[in-house]
């Protein structure tokens, strides 16, 4: 097997991976998922009995450390995407994540990039 030459696991979908092995001119709109600290759940229990439940009590919020790691590392992304899209990519700050449209040349050099986790299509559901 011929190695791609940029992380291809990356990508986490077949017709997006595709995109990027052909360098497709066609642009396509994509989650950017950033490599940045997990959020952390504190988890309580309850007892009835025999039986105990398990059940997410709140958010442990970041450390100054870790939202200092996050601002930057966004900060450096959006810079970066910037750079390569020729346009502000569109943030997600819930999501801690960008949305942008991507050729598959763009597809191969985020997924190089160490800023990111994942690229995942953006899909648009209808009700």
């Amino acid at each position: 097997m011929i190695e791609p030459g940029f992380p291809i696991d990356k990508i986490h979908n077949d017709d997006l991976q595709r995109i990027a092995l052909e360098r497709s001119k066609d642009p396509v709109s994509v989650i950017i998922v950033l490599d940045l600290p997990e959020p952390k759940v504190e988890v309580g229990k309850i007892e009835r009995g025999f039986k105990s439940s398990s059940f997410p009590r709140m958010v442990i919020p970041l450390s100054v450390a870790e939202m200092e790691e996050v601002a930057r590392k966004t900060s450096e992304a959006k810079t970066f995407l910037k750079e390569i899209l020729s346009t502000e990519p569109n943030f997600l700050e819930m999501a801690r994540s960008f949305v942008a449209d991507v050729n598959g040349d763009q597809l191969r050099q985020i997924a190089s990039s160490s800023l990111t986790k994942s690229i995942e299509p953006n899909r648009v559901f209808l009700k």
